[in-house]
């Protein structure tokens, strides 16, 4: 299943300098909006959409199909060989031909300036993150239960080095290909945190571009959640593993000890407001998930 629009291969048509790339599983229901936001981009240079599908069994495909008249460089490239999000984005950074490979998903929407502003970091960077914008898209019940971004800078975990979401990244195509590319092994979170980490600790630079914006959807369902706040917690193990011998700090036991306190003094919030409610699933979820990550991964890190 692949489809290669003809303008993409007409001679008179100039070559991409930039892929965008988009990795969907199911996404019948959100990809149009993506696609109808980046039909709308004010970058003025030649560039192409390539949706990496990882095995879609709605309409996915035929939704792509009948973008293609309105984004004339759309692909769909196959990726269901196997079930990953990162295969996806390595398959679709595979099939790219731009030399700037900006990355999104399937159900966020992106900014008018979008692109423009990620093309315009990479002109002083090796990667750039882009900035996230949570209220749009959310209702502020299920915002309030998140952790609060800055706009300021780009986050950073385990107390270690700064990355980039892979929801809003974008890399130059030969460091891409220099890195290895998405790293398969992280299949349930921290990926683009350990892309990011490995990039810098091989001396590429990664920049913030605060004016490339993505509008950024959360999980829809409670239980949908509280499953992305485990797997979180337990990919931080799987980092702290694959980064403690390159100068990430050590987990301390304290402070595990106290967020589990902190869980305990408060079980009192699951009988209070929905908010409450879910800042306490939403902690104790992602210690729980610390807590397997750390057996599983035979790392302390809890």
């Amino acid at each position: 299943m692949t489809l290669l629009q003809s303008a993409a291969t007409d001679a008179s048509t100039p070559v991409p300098t930039v892929s965008v790339v988009i990795p969907v599983l199911n996404g019948e229901a959100t990809l149009g909006q993506q696609l109808h936001a980046l039909a709308g981009q004010t970058y003025g240079g030649p560039w192409e959409a390539v949706v990496a599908d990882n095995g879609s069994t709605d309409g996915t495909a035929e939704l792509v199909e009948a973008w293609a008249g309105r984004l004339p460089r759309l692909r769909l490239v196959e990726a269901s060989d196997r079930r990953s999000t990162n295969h996806a984005r390595n398959v679709g950074a595979a099939a790219a031909v731009g030399g700037l490979i900006a990355f999104c998903d399937a159900d966020d929407v992106a900014t008018p300036s979008w692109l423009a502003a990620m093309v315009a970091g990479l002109d002083h960077h090796d990667l750039v993150g882009g900035r996230l914008d949570e209220e749009a898209l959310n209702d502020p019940a299920a915002r309030a239960w998140r952790w609060t971004r800055t706009a300021s800078e780009l986050p950073r975990a385990l107390r270690f080095l700064p990355y980039a979401t892979s929801a809003n990244i974008a890399v130059r195509a030969d460091v891409l290909r220099a890195l290895g590319g998405w790293n398969e092994d992280f299949v349930r979170g921290g990926s683009e945190v350990e892309l990011c980490w490995r990039a810098q600790l091989a001396s590429y630079r990664l920049g913030y571009a605060p004016e490339a914006v993505m509008l950024y959807r959360h999980r829809s369902t409670r239980r949908a959640f509280l499953h992305q706040q485990y797997e979180y917690g337990r990919a931080e193990v799987q980092l702290y593993r694959a980064f403690r011998d390159r100068g990430i700090p050590r987990q301390r036991v304290s402070r595990a000890c106290w967020a589990w306190g902190w869980s305990m003094v408060h079980l009192p919030d699951l009988l209070r407001s929905p908010v409450d409610q879910g800042r306490w699933l939403r902690r104790t979820a992602f210690r729980a998930g610390r807590l397997h990550g750390s057996i599983r991964f035979r790392a302390l890190c809890l």
